[in-house]
């Protein structure tokens, strides 16, 4: 491969279950590998890293529900996967497969950086054994690349996501992603900076896929209750009716994460009948109980089988973005009371990180920054919507889903504050811009989709994208946040404002409920 130097390129890699993103460090700053359209993830092959390096009988034993589909079978001993590409049936090996998605990652970080890469640090799941390690060095060999170094991917997680990661101090960690596919969750113990795995845990079918699946089960009893002439058809087996109900399914999982319920219109969406239904986050948490109550024992089972109480675990980082969604997160974190939670960056960060830094040791570590302030939208209530925590590391990028306020209108308006104050947006919070999308679908109110992205770069630079999800229209503006983060008064200001709403709350509910349990006795008070 040629003489290599420290300025050649090199990229921290993850490749999931579904997706696979890059990340490289230029000028000190973190950047993602986007295609064309400027997207951060890019197509992998469904469950890849469960098969990878394995034989069936080993799938058949560890994995069987892997075999249901019918997608992966045995041939002359080798595993074979199965799949379609423009309406064409193929048949590769998974070793084949993971070659192909590295030639991807090859000719897609081309295209982004205009010169080829030779090196990779790649993140890779607990789970990975020599075996798979042997199969990703022979096929990244193939594509004439060089995988430098293999990194665990919650290690990478937790390394770059606690302020005090290059101090000399112990911590105990556990590590929790939430990928399409899967739920890992790990437990770390960390003295300086060596980190030691104690515990891994994986559920293969406990992936927000699952939450969808789910949904989509839901609204299809929905809509047969609404047409009861639909009620002995399997509506499911029509491709497209499932595909839809499944995109509604995660667009309502987004939206539930930051309201309280979700409105669903599907015109024609069998026959020529129309589906309308609202999901409350309130009948999420009832209907999904059982997937819910799995997470706490997967979280539960992990903690007991260390040395560790749940009162010694220092840090819970989240990672994935179904993480972001109230009741999941709830039941990750409900048996922690003192840890502190945070989200955590994606692994393929701290897999750059640590190849920018042993490529380059006489430069500083590429700054991670911290949010010194909430940033989110007004909705309909006239309350902050915080899109982005105080707190959570920068750079990053944030995803929600919000619909039009106005029946008809052909416009969405959206304004943007900085601060901590949810219910006070005026006064306590400070507007620091405003975003227009017009050409959004004509529909009564609540009804229009729209994907509403938040992403900051290491220079405090704010890109606020709305995408319409039906009619594509998209608009997008850049604010930048630097002097913002500077002024220190401010950010103390914001913080003060923000405890003292939750205060004045506190107090408010508290006279409140002394009310109720004796009004006779609060009535004078009153």
């Amino acid at each position: 491969m040629g003489k290599e130097s420290n300025n050649d390129p090199i990229i921290g890699l993850s490749i999931g279950n579904t997706h696979w993103r890059a990340v490289i460090i230029r000028n000190g700053n973190v950047e993602w590998i986007r295609d064309g359209e400027g997207q951060i993830e890019h197509k992998s092959f469904e469950n890849i890293n469960k098969i990878i390096g394995k034989n069936y009988k080993s799938i058949q034993f560890k994995d069987p529900y892997l075999l249901e589909s019918n997608k992966i079978f045995e041939r002359n001993g080798k595993v074979y996967c199965k799949f379609d590409v423009d309406g064409v049936v193929k048949e590769m090996t998974p070793e084949d497969i993971y070659s192909n998605i590295l030639l991807d990652v090859k000719q897609a970080t081309l295209e982004y950086l205009n010169e080829n890469i030779t090196r990779i640090y790649i993140s890779v799941p607990v789970y990975f054994g020599p075996d798979q390690r042997n199969v990703i060095r022979n096929a990244a060999s193939e594509q004439g690349l060089k995988i430098e170094r293999f990194l665990l991917d919650p290690v990478n997680t937790a390394t770059f996501n606690t302020k005090e990661y290059e101090s000399n101090n112990s911590a105990n960690i556990l590590v929790v992603d939430m990928g399409r596919k899967s739920l890992d969750a790990t437990v770390l113990s960390r003295n300086n900076s060596v980190f030691e795995v104690y515990q891994a845990e994986s559920n293969g079918q406990l992936g927000s896929e699952k939450f969808h699946m789910k949904l989509r089960d839901l609204f299809v009893s929905k809509f047969k209750k609404q047409h009861e002439s639909l009620r002995d058809v399997n509506l499911l087996e029509n491709q497209q009716v499932n595909d839809l109900l499944m995109s509604h399914a995660e667009i309502a999982m987004i939206a539930l994460s930051n309201d309280c319920k979700y409105h669903i219109v599907i015109p024609s969406l069998y026959e020529g009948k129309d589906f309308t239904y609202t999901l409350t986050r309130d009948y999420f948490e009832k209907h999904c109980k059982d997937l819910l109550d799995e997470i706490s024992k997967l979280i539960y089972s992990i903690i007991t089988e260390t040395v560790f109480y749940f009162e010694t675990v220092d840090s819970v980082i989240l990672s994935g973005d179904s993480t972001n969604n109230p009741l999941i997160r709830k039941s990750i974190t409900n048996r922690f009371p003192f840890s502190k939670v945070v989200h955590g960056q994606n692994p393929e960060v701290g897999a750059a990180i640590q190849a920018y830094m042993r490529n380059h040791p006489e430069s500083s570590v590429p700054t991670l920054f911290l949010a010194p302030f909430s940033i989110g939208i007004e909705n309909s209530d006239h309350q902050l919507v915080k899109i982005i925590q105080r707190g959570d590391l920068l750079p990053t990028v944030k995803r929600v889903i919000f619909s039009n306020l106005d029946d008809f209108s052909e416009s969405a308006h959206l304004k943007i504050f900085i601060g901590e104050s949810v219910v006070n947006i005026g006064p306590r919070n400070v507007h620091i811009g405003d975003l227009i999308l017009k050409g959004i679908e004509l529909t009564e109110s609540g009804n229009a989709q729209i994907q509403i992205s938040f992403q900051i770069d290491g220079e405090y630079n704010l890109t606020v994208t709305a995408l319409d999800l039906k009619t594509n229209a998209k608009s997008e503006t850049v604010i930048s946040l630097h002097s913002f983060a500077n002024n220190l008064e401010l950010i103390d200001e914001l913080l003060e404002d923000g405890i003292q709403e939750v205060t004045d709350n506190v107090k408010t509910e508290k006279l409140i409920s002394s009310f109720i349990v004796d009004p006779i006795k609060n009535h004078d008070e009153f």
